[in-house]
């Protein structure tokens, strides 16, 4: 499962902005190479070669590395450092039963605070992600705020924090399994429903509503996820 490359993706090379800190700079670039999936998971981090190519000290790329390992999308291994994470079906599965209980309890706090004007702002967001679904970056992005916009009007904001790590952090798995499966409003993926939820004002369904909408999802990628690692250990024990 666990690959032993070296970082080959497209790092940039330009200096960071006058008002970023080259932590900062690192920071923003190894993530998004790691949400995006171009650095996929079990992708050895050469911190000297990274430094190299943003041109920057190693120092800032360092504590880079630290930050992501702090959110769960790179881990330490010995003898090989840093790696980014790699995730299983059963952990795979963890994460969305954890955000699925917590983005229920958002929605069910979210709903007292969603006014007419509310509503319409979540609807003119959810009509921009349905017209992304032939953009799968885009989609993602878009699916990822109307999510947190939901969250948003929970006014828990280390809730809303909490359950954000959650859904980046199989934010490139999910994007392996649109890419392969070549659609995006997939099964579990649809949203009206939830809109619905929120109309009838009711907390209670509306976060049995949201439940069933993330693990409808997630079960979806946790098979894809199964079903690579198949693929995987069956190519290496041919090899």
């Amino acid at each position: 499962m666990i690959q032993d490359s070296q970082v080959e993706a497209d790092l940039l090379d330009e200096a960071p902005p006058r008002f970023q800190t080259a932590e900062e700079y690192a920071y923003r670039n190894l993530r998004g190479l790691i949400l995006t999936g171009q650095l996929p998971g079990g992708t050895r981090l050469n911190q000297d070669e990274m430094a190299r190519r943003l041109q920057i000290s190693r120092m800032p790329v360092r504590q880079a590395v630290l930050r992501l390992e702090s959110e769960g999308l790179v881990v330490n291994r010995p003898n090989r450092g840093a790696v980014v994470t790699t995730l299983g079906p059963a952990a795979m599965l963890e994460l969305f039963e954890m955000r699925s209980v917590l983005e229920g309890v958002a929605l069910s706090l979210a709903l007292p605070n969603i006014d007419g004007r509310g509503l319409e702002k979540i609807e003119r967001r959810l009509d921009a992600l349905e017209r992304a679904q032939s953009n799968i970056t885009r989609w993602i992005r878009l699916h990822d705020e109307f999510h947190g916009l939901l969250c948003h009007y929970a006014r828990r904001p280390r809730l809303s924090a909490y359950v954000r790590r959650l859904r980046q952090s199989v934010a490139p798995y999910l994007r392996l399994y649109l890419s392969t499966e070549k659609m995006a409003e997939m099964p579990g993926f649809e949203h009206r429903g939830l809109i619905d939820a929120i109309r009838l004002g009711d907390p209670v369904a509306a976060e049995r509503m949201m439940r069933e909408h993330v693990m409808s999802a997630g079960h979806g990628v946790v098979e894809f996820v199964r079903m690579q690692d198949e693929q995987q250990q069956s190519g290496s024990s041919e090899g």
